[in-house]
């Protein structure tokens, strides 16, 4: 739980167009699923629901609910069980030798939010578009689909504390979910950072924090009993020999489920986890995954700092716990480690790998449930100008994760992150779905379209090898249906930058000495219906990057 609302007092304020100048902030909640969870166009989500307070939370501002607040994560919808304080997106990077961090939601400091949408309200990038396969919006993959923009170049220091310095980032993000009750626990996230700045900027790392706070929103201190951990592989022990699947997922929940008694969970208890998983290539690398307590009553006479997190002797940054400015975010963020699980802190105290205080009593607690955050993060990436990097990830609700008479079913957990990530691999049709590595920038425009789009292909001056280096069939353009049919290709035995078919428009050098831009034409077929499109380049096979284009008759 976060130690002010202050923030929340703006929220409110802009949400009620008594700030009627300041950015277009708004939210949405999905609720077409059986978790239901609030969004923002400020790259956090969550609403701060707490313990159901309307002036300490975002409420809604119009409709039957309007004044109460919205849920948070709530698991199962409309049960009053949260499962998520707030959430929220960490990026920093690098630029000009200058360690940058801009975050949705610090998540302890209050007002502090560096993610902003523009002032205009009548500008669509400005607002959260709203898109359903119910009524057939050629945008939507969902029954709710919401698209937003937001920038980290807000210094309005209305909004923003003056010593913000803007990385120059745009964020694209597009989030789903689904009303079928097999794929209701989740919701997608598909975010694209694009370098909206002039100069470079290196060493990319995001993070999504996560403050859980698990329990029934009349349960009085509900956040104060919460464990977390992390999942990198898990056996699959029914198929013979016994599989390693890479999983990948942070989890948090409450410490017990607050059963009633011994053999029962009721009506207030809250027996299932929230779990974080990336999906794409990143779901087979290994990510960042760090979890901390913050405390307000520091210590002071000898009495233990009880603002903490563990973290290995070779990551001894000379600080622990809550990271409180850019330089300490971005050290956790970029730390490559991934913490032991807080139920098992007692047995990392003697490690010499570790570093963990020594009082016995207080870990104990600890390990048994505190007020615990993570984050989940993995890099890096470096961005040129106008370039971008795309990947997705789900929030999922794991039912089943306590067992009664106590203990973890860390299989439910593995098993619904590899159910989303199956989902999602079928859903773009084409496997996991690869970084957009800046190397090699897809481009199509316009998108929407209605009769032709340019695809537009920039190898980039990165690499050093010679356009003429490349292996015949060194670069492919694939094009498919939301269903994964290929509706177009050139052919796999001719190059793309030779011009197969006669359609490659740019000359090599265009764009500068260093470019390796091409670009063609797609008209699709006349019996191609309305929908969404996937785009894929694939260069020297091991190399790819995928492109969503709207196609409108």
């Amino acid at each position: 739980m976060k130690r002010t609302n202050l923030f929340l007092f703006c929220i409110l304020l802009i949400c009620s167009q008594i700030l009627a100048d300041g950015p277009n902030v708004e939210f949405r909640t999905y609720d077409e699923g059986s978790l239901y969870l609030t969004i923002s166009n400020m790259g956090f989500f969550g609403s701060q629901r707490g313990n159901d307070n309307p002036y300490k939370c975002i409420r809604y501002d119009s409709g039957p609910w309007a004044g109460t607040c919205r849920p948070s994560a709530e698991y199962p919808g409309e049960s009053g069980i949260e499962h998520l304080f707030q959430g929220a997106f960490w990026i920093g990077g690098v630029v000009v030798g200058d360690t940058l961090v801009s975050v949705g939601e610090d998540g302890w400091f209050n007002n502090i939010n560096e993610l902003f949408p523009g002032y205009d309200s009548t500008d669509k990038r400005n607002n959260i578009q709203e898109f359903s396969t119910d009524s057939g919006d050629a945008e939507a993959l969902a029954n709710q689909t919401f698209w937003t923009f937001y920038t980290d170049t807000v210094i309005n220091p209305d909004y923003i504390e003056p010593g913000h310095k803007p990385m120059g980032i745009e964020v694209f993000q597009k989030s789903h979910q689904w009303a079928d009750s097999s794929y209701g626990n989740f919701v997608i996230f598909e975010v694209e950072i694009k370098n909206i700045s002039s100069h470079n900027i290196e060493d990319i790392f995001f993070g999504i924090y996560i403050d859980g706070d698990i329990g029934h929103i009349d349960s009085p201190n509900y956040c104060q009993d919460d464990i977390t951990g992390y999942i990198g592989e898990w056996t699959n022990t029914s198929v013979s020999p016994p599989e390693n699947i890479p999983v990948n997922v942070g989890w948090i929940a409450d410490n017990d489920g607050d059963p009633e008694g011994d053999s029962v969970f009721g009506e207030y208890s809250c027996p299932a986890a929230l779990g974080v998983v990336v999906l794409g290539c990143f779901s087979e690398s290994n990510p960042n995954y760090n979890w901390w307590v913050s405390h307000t009553n520091e210590s002071s006479g000898g009495i233990l700092d009880h603002d903490w997190g563990p973290y290995q002797t070779t990551h001894n940054y000379g600080w622990d716990g809550t990271p409180e400015n850019d330089k300490c975010k971005y050290e956790l963020l970029s730390c490559d480690e991934i913490d032991f699980d807080q139920n098992r802190t007692l047995e990392y105290r003697d490690s010499s790998d570790w570093i963990v205080p020594n009082d016995t009593l207080w870990l104990k607690d600890l390990a048994d449930g505190y007020d615990t955050r993570f984050l989940f993060s993995f890099g890096p990436f470096d961005l040129s100008p106008d370039g971008s990097v795309e990947f997705a990830f789900a929030v999922i609700a794991v039912p089943g994760f306590h067992t009664i008479g106590g203990g973890y079913n860390y299989d439910a957990v593995a098993e619904e992150a590899i159910k989303v990530k199956e989902f999602y691999c079928d859903l773009v049709g084409i496997g996991e779905a690869p970084i957009h590595r800046p190397i090699l920038d897809l481009q199509v425009y316009p998108n929407p379209f209605n009769s032709t789009v340019r695809i537009s292909l920039d190898y980039g001056s990165e690499s050093a090898e010679p356009l003429s280096a490349s292996p015949p069939g060194a670069c492919r353009v694939e094009i498919f249906d939301i269903n994964g049919r290929m509706v177009y290709a050139p052919s796999p035995s001719v190059p793309l930058p030779m011009g197969e078919g006669g359609k490659t428009l740019l000359p090599p050098g265009e764009g500068g000495s260093k470019s390796r831009m091409r670009a063609f034409i797609w008209t699709p077929d006349e019996s191609l219906p309305s929908g969404v499109y996937l785009v894929r380049a694939t260069m020297r096979g091991d190399l790819a990057v995928i492109k969503r284009v709207v196609y409108l008759k």
